[in-house]
């Protein structure tokens, strides 16, 4: 009986409609972009290995910047995933 007054609730329950895509809020702006500025300075304390080689240190400097672009958009992805379940 309850299952059925339940069902018979839902009916009448106003649908909820999808808001359209907004910027994000400024304070999660702020909140990314804090995390990005703490991983790149944990990126520039890794230490390299003293050796002559001078292929290791350019190999260093590619993959810092690698490291530095897919965490720009991991935290870009993230961010657009925390919007939209705000808003929906």
């Amino acid at each position: 009986m309850t299952n059925f007054l339940t069902l018979i609730k839902g009916l009448f329950k106003p649908k909820p409609k999808k808001k359209p895509l907004q910027s994000a809020p400024f304070n999660l702006e702020r909140k990314h972009q804090n995390q990005l500025k703490a991983l790149e300075t944990q990126l520039d304390n890794i230490p390299v290995k003293q050796q002559n080689s001078r292929n290791l240190a350019l190999n260093h400097k590619r993959y810092k910047k690698l490291i530095k672009k897919l965490t720009k958009q991991a935290l870009i992805i993230q961010r657009n995933r925390t919007i939209e379940r705000k808003q929906l």
